[in-house]
């Protein structure tokens, strides 16, 4: 058997471009596709350094963003990434204001952690509430964080899917 694996944060038809299986979030699987879960939920968190905090308050609400220094991100078409909050049940989408945009959630977390500003952070159920973030590191803003379901490893729907196999819901 040879594995040969391709990473790549752009939105690729996995079909087209001779892959036979891709991990995506499930809200990005094509309907011709068979998505089978692979992780946990995944939570947002905002991050930084305890020095970023010396003078300023520790947002409490999403709005409370607006008076930050946040470290944005780019999606791979060039747009920049909203952070994604739950107020009263709702999902709300800010574009957080910043000085400097990464497009590397690696390099945001980096600059978060030296302190530069405000980052958002992946962090997996699996690892625990705060087990997956560096002892250097503050979470705040833990109201409103948006869950994620996880990823799914997707395939090509062929016909010859066995019972226990989900089809895409999108």
């Amino acid at each position: 058997m040879k594995l040969d694996i391709a990473t790549d944060a752009r939105m690729v038809d996995i079909v087209a471009e001779g892959f036979d299986a891709g991990i995506r979030q499930i809200d990005h699987v094509p309907q011709d596709m068979i998505a089978v879960p692979c992780s946990p939920a995944v939570r947002f968190r905002v991050v930084s350094a305890p020095s970023y905090f010396v003078d300023r308050a520790t947002p409490k609400l999403s709005d409370d963003l607006r008076a930050h220094e946040c470290i944005r991100g780019r999606l791979p078409g060039g747009a920049p990434y909203k952070w994604t909050f739950v107020k009263s049940g709702e999902r709300i989408d800010i574009e957080v204001p910043g000085a400097l945009t990464f497009d590397s959630p690696h390099l945001i977390l980096d600059a978060a952690l030296q302190g530069v500003g405000l980052g958002l952070g992946w962090m997996s159920e699996w690892a625990g509430p705060t087990t997956s973030l560096p002892a250097a590191w503050s979470v705040c803003l833990t109201t409103g964080q948006s869950v994620h379901p996880g990823c799914v490893s997707t395939i090509l729907d062929t016909g010859m899917c066995p019972q226990d196999c989900a089809h895409s819901s999108t």
